[in-house]
């Protein structure tokens, strides 16, 4: 977690930034090589004391997999038990090999 107050907060570049229609900014290289914004990383806008800090997320946010999984959990309604599952998938490996030889 990178963390800084208005004190050691300085503009080591010249000219300011603009945030587009989309709402995005460029962060400047020196300050993502210096704090490691790597592309990919996810950051959190924290407010403090009138001040928006960025700080890399410390917890990890679902994506889109995980909306999947938690909407399909208990959709089966079916209740296979585990070895009924394992034998449909093993029936289903030995068809898919009988149609390629």
């Amino acid at each position: 977690m990178m963390r800084t107050s208005n004190t050691d907060v300085s503009k080591n570049y010249t000219g300011s930034m603009r945030i587009t229609s989309k709402g995005q900014v460029t962060i400047p290289q020196h300050i993502r090589g210096r704090y490691g914004f790597m592309p990919q990383t996810e950051i959190d806008f924290v407010e403090r004391d009138g001040v928006v800090v960025l700080e890399t997320s410390t917890g990890r946010r679902p994506d889109a997999a995980d909306r999947l999984v938690s909407a399909m959990r208990g959709s089966v309604g079916r209740g296979l038990s585990t070895d009924e599952i394992m034998r449909l998938t093993r029936d289903y490996d030995d068809a898919a090999r009988d149609t390629d030889e």
